[in-house]
């Protein structure tokens, strides 16, 4: 039950960035201020519920490491998706994108020192 809750949240979020997108164009929105509140919008969701539940706040060491890895998926990996979506239509981008958790199982396996990937992989 926990692997089916967490697919399901992942589809909820992720998917919902390949709805806001075309909003974001449609309103005018410039692209980075679209795809910037969308990750503020998340992140203070999250804070918030993390912080309910009782969670510590997070330490200048934490912070950082969050702004680095922001600014690789912001600027690369939304920004790569949100370029594609001008030229390609956004269910094929989704698609697309879809795949990744297979070629990181791939790529972990063609990589040095691979594991081959189990039956189990696939049926988690």
């Amino acid at each position: 039950m926990p692997v089916l809750s967490a697919l399901t949240a992942v589809y909820l979020i992720w998917g919902s960035t390949y709805l806001a997108i075309p909003i974001c164009y449609r309103d005018h929105a410039a692209s980075s201020h679209g795809r910037g509140s969308i990750f503020f919008w998340r992140v203070s969701f999250f804070m918030g519920w993390m912080r309910i539940r009782g969670v510590p706040k997070p330490t200048l060491h934490h912070w950082k490491s969050t702004i680095i890895i922001g600014a690789f998926l912001l600027l690369g990996g939304n920004g790569g998706v949100v370029w594609a979506e001008r030229v390609i239509r956004r269910e094929l981008a989704s698609l697309l994108i879809s795949t990744v958790p297979v070629w990181m199982v791939l790529l972990d396996w063609l990589g040095p020192h691979g594991r081959r990937p189990t039956l189990g992989v696939f049926s988690e």
